[in-house]
């Protein structure tokens, strides 16, 4: 019972998601897929590894005046990727980057002033379908990939407003607050090489993703240069148990002779 409950657990999921409504619309392909391979992935290569890369576009939404841009220039997270027969592969990841500005302003005769500074994390979680041009032991691999992302951010707002009360005196009020965005949802499209030496793999990528809506801080276009390193290893099958924990099969040498018997 156990077993059986265990190995229905991605359909559950999905159906659950399916009969919620939410987020169907942007879930439906990765869920099924992820579904239907969840049972399948022994045997296969597995590669684990990280992912860091830079913006191609300016981190902030909008370019106001008086508004500093503060964004870190760059972003990195742990990757892990299935291999899936045909050439197909499929790609998660987290993805983290600081974001950030400080907004600064007065008026010419008059006291009042702002100073806003807002700070944010902003993991990413995407999930990516690729496919590979040539055979898995190439050394060289043309990939593309397509698929969606989830965003999240926690902001910290922090700053100083000044002004002058009925009696001409300079006051300053601090404020502070915490809060988070809405889940985001986005679109990712990707291209890249893959270069293999052995287990050890490098990729360098360009993507681009699409996000349903931006924020004070963060675009809705996305376009990151990335550079991985993974590593890849091999799922042993559920009935072979003489696979070591790189792959290869071990000879009957390493196995124990049985004892002589007496006749």
């Amino acid at each position: 019972m156990l077993a059986l409950t265990t190995s229905m657990a991605p359909y559950i999921l999905v159906l659950g998601m399916l009969r919620t409504g939410i987020m169907r619309k942007h879930f439906l392909v990765s869920g099924a897929l992820m579904a239907i391979i969840s049972n399948g992935i022994f045997g296969q290569t597995v590669s684990i590894g990280v992912k860091a890369g830079v913006p191609l576009i300016d981190s902030t939404s909008t370019h106001r005046p008086f508004n500093q841009d503060e964004s870190r220039p760059y972003v990195v997270g742990p990757t892990v990727e299935l291999k899936l027969p045909a050439g197909f592969a499929i790609e998660a990841s987290g993805l983290y980057r600081r974001v950030g500005n400080t907004t600064s302003y007065g008026l010419l005769n008059n006291p009042f002033s702002l100073l806003n500074r807002v700070r944010g994390n902003s993991w990413e979680f995407p999930l990516v379908g690729k496919y590979y041009f040539r055979p898995r032991a190439a050394g060289l691999q043309p990939f593309v990939g397509t698929g969606w992302a989830l965003r999240t951010v926690q902001f910290r707002e922090e700053g100083t407003s000044t002004t002058a009360d009925q009696n001409g005196m300079i006051r300053s009020f601090p404020f502070r607050n915490d809060f988070s965005s809405d889940l985001a949802v986005g679109a990712v499209v990707a291209a890249g090489l893959r270069f293999r030496a052995g287990r050890l793999a490098v990729l360098p990528e360009v993507r681009y993703t699409r996000w349903g809506a931006a924020n004070s801080i963060l675009p809705r276009n996305d376009a990151t240069l990335y550079l991985g390193i993974t590593f890849e290893n091999v799922i042993p099958t559920r009935n072979d148990r003489s696979l070591a924990p790189n792959g290869v099969k071990l000879s009957n040498c390493c196995e124990r002779p049985l004892p002589p018997q007496r006749v």
